[in-house]
């Protein structure tokens, strides 16, 4: 249209200019009539051409935003996972991401074989199980077992025994061995050896379940130690809320059926503890009631966090001057011939106490009379601890003795200088002869 306008303006401006050029070389013969009809011819050739040669006018147009397009909430699509192409919804791969839960997995599928179940509580942790163990993989945490993860579990002499049948070195470490074994053997082999499939954790695997183990020692010691503290002080209810709170955050928490997070049924549950550690009778002691006090605290702080009454009697009485005094004790150690530890003394007591306490509940439930605790003069211990004791403590007092001569590569610890010595192996054999030493 704007075309056909400027069409019509320009043979106007050439019709009109042509026509007012003529009549311009013969102005001065007409009239005033024919002047004014020239002059007007003029006027409009000269405004055609003028409206042909001005610059057009920008029309003012709004902007106008491309189209949006507003995603309506829907609670089973993630808004992270969805994008808009061109009109159109697209559902991304959800971003994997190493969380708590995913750390916890790792852990507990550590040395766990592909035939047994998951337990019901780590299957709830996710939407699908399944397949975050399979993202575990794709991301490089986990790998199939090809048949070779079996020998980790196995014992050095099984291990050996399976180089001799394949005519091999028996030498090495164990991780040499199964090194051998797995270079030497084809998965079809080793599992005519041992069928048994695992979750078999990479080296990045590894490295987390690594962290997560120490982060969880770590962890455990310092409640551990926050616990000793409040016991210690006498604030019973404040040690067992402080165990709580820990506990609530766990990715599992531990127990069947208690919240940790309330803090009225926490309170009610160290009351009942202490009500029922109350009753212990320790009459039979000759000690002051503030070490009878102690006695007390071990029991509680024992069944609060450690669960390992030996290790719970050493922390307590590590810091107590005042010894215990029972005569019975001393008589059954007497007639034993056996001359404990003040540890080892006060572990036995007080573990005799436990056990007869719960003998009595049972019968006092059950009504059964075939539980019944144990009479005056007699102690919770076998013949076979008290003989362990001896040798542990005969054992202790060689690593100490030959610690002071100097031998090179002489274990530091106690627990490995033992586990040489109960093999009587060739390491133990040189540092007995040392320097003639019998």
């Amino acid at each position: 249209m704007n075309n056909g306008i400027t069409k019509v303006k320009i043979v106007g401006c050439v019709f009109f200019g042509f026509l007012g050029i003529g009549c311009l070389s013969r102005f001065e013969e007409y009239g005033i009539e024919n002047r004014i009809c020239t002059l007007i011819f003029v006027a409009i050739a000269v405004l055609l051409f003028i409206s042909l040669v001005k610059p057009k006018k920008k029309i003012r147009q709004e902007r106008t935003e491309p189209p949006t397009f507003v995603l309506q909430s829907n609670p089973s699509l993630k808004a992270e996972n969805v994008s808009v192409h061109k009109g159109r919804k697209k559902t991304l791969k959800p971003k994997f991401v190493l969380g708590e839960k995913e750390i916890f997995l790792i852990h507990y599928l550590h040395h766990r074989k592909l035939e047994w179940k998951i337990d019901r509580p780590v299957q709830a942790l996710f939407d699908d199980y399944r397949k975050t163990i399979s993202d575990l993989k794709e991301q490089g945490y986990l790998v199939d077992d090809d048949h070779s993860f079996f020998l980790e579990e196995m014992k050095v002499t099984d291990l050996k025994a399976i180089l001799k049948k394949l005519s091999l070195p028996v030498s090495g470490k164990k991780s040499d061995l199964i090194e051998r074994i797995t270079k030497n053997t084809t998965s079809e082999e080793r599992a005519a050896i041992c069928p048994d499939l695992y979750y078999v954790l990479t080296e990045r695997g590894l490295k987390v379940d690594e962290e997560y183990t120490k982060s969880k020692r770590e962890q455990n010691a310092a409640l551990k130690e926050n616990i000793f503290n409040e016991v210690r002080s006498g604030m019973y209810e404040k040690a067992s809320l402080a165990k709580a709170d820990v506990y609530s955050k766990e990715v599992i928490p531990p127990g069947i059926g208690v919240d940790w997070s309330d803090s009225a049924d926490v309170k009610k549950s160290s009351q009942r503890e202490q009500e029922f550690l109350r009753r212990y009778d320790f009459s039979d002691l000759n000690n002051s009631d503030n070490y009878k006090e102690i006695l007390f605290q071990i029991l509680y702080y024992d069944s609060e966090i450690e669960h390992n009454l030996i290790a719970s009697v050493g922390k307590f009485i590590d810091t107590c001057d005042e010894k215990i005094n029972c005569s019975d004790l001393e008589r059954f150690f007497q007639n034993k011939q056996y001359s404990p530890s003040e540890t080892e003394k006060v572990f036995v007591y007080l573990d005799t106490k436990r056990f007869n306490a719960f003998q009595q509940n049972m019968k006092n439930t059950l009504k059964n009379e075939k539980y019944y605790p144990l009479p005056k003069g007699e102690f919770h211990i076998s013949d076979q601890t008290i003989s362990l004791w001896k040798k542990l403590r005969e054992d202790k007092v060689e690593f100490e003795r030959l610690a002071k001569l100097g031998i090179e590569k002489f274990p530091k610890t106690f627990q490995t200088f033992q586990k040489h010595k109960d093999k009587n192996d060739e390491k133990y054999q040189a540092w007995i002869n040392y320097k003639g030493i019998d």
